[in-house]
């Protein structure tokens, strides 16, 4: 995962490996420290900006640029934190029922969305900055993650298991008129939004077992293939 600091300077990366300083990309190994890592645009002057000698992934910035907020097991269970750039401080932010994760902020800072797990089902919740007036915005009984503010703050995409496979969707910020985005692949994840906010890219795998990046105009369902043949494009 990565994600752009606004103005364009510095991107954090996903995670690194404390020992090696390597890019991972998968952290669902049991036991393996997960550091906070911050890289420049183009890849290069890298530097580990929190490390805890547990789990820590999933990083975003806040619009201002001075925090990120990030997903951290130093409780033993995935939790909210944010760090703050210039000192270095941490806060919890969000850790409440079996899973907190995923957090993003608006693009006013003003609220996150995330998902959280209560009983087993993994939904779409949204709260204020500071953790407090949390709002669950998805119900159904399948699993639904990955929440992704349009420009504008009014709409989110996200993740939904709602179909049978992981699919697209769409519903505006306050968590009404939920409705399916694509419906081509059988395993489609991490939506994005341009920032015009006319596209969401997202990647979807083929029938090769291959990921590849494409688009989908949130308004008409369009769908556009980006990537073919040059490898996996995973989340990363």
């Amino acid at each position: 995962h990565v994600d752009r600091e606004p103005p364009l300077r510095r991107v954090p990366l996903r995670d690194r490996h404390r020992a090696r300083g390597e890019l991972l990309l998968d952290a669902g190994s049991p036991g393996l420290p997960l550091d906070v890592g911050m890289c420049d645009a183009d890849g290069k002057g890298c530097d580990v900006i929190y490390r805890d000698g547990g789990i820590n992934l999933l990083p975003t910035w806040h619009p201002s640029g001075n925090e990120l907020l990030f997903t951290s097991y130093r409780g033993g269970r995935p939790e909210l934190w944010a760090l703050k750039i210039g000192d270095k401080s941490i806060r919890k932010v969000l850790g409440t029922g079996e899973l907190t994760t995923g957090g993003v902020y608006s693009p006013d800072g003003k609220r996150i969305a995330y998902t959280a797990s209560h009983g087993g089902n993994s939904d779409i919740w949204v709260a204020n900055a500071d953790g407090s007036g949390a709002k669950q915005l998805t119900r159904d009984g399948a699993t639904d993650t990955s929440a992704s503010w349009s420009p504008d703050g009014r709409r989110m995409a996200f993740v939904s298991t709602r179909a049978g496979n992981p699919h697209i969707y769409l519903m505006n910020a306050d968590g009404s008129d939920q409705k399916r985005l694509t419906f081509q692949g059988n395993y489609n994840q991490t939506p994005r939004w341009s920032p015009r906010g006319d596209l969401i890219a997202f990647t979807a795998r083929d029938e090769r077992n291959v990921f590849d990046i494409f688009t989908v105009a949130p308004d008409t369902g369009k769908v556009q293939r980006l990537t073919q043949d040059q490898g996996s494009d995973n989340e990363e």
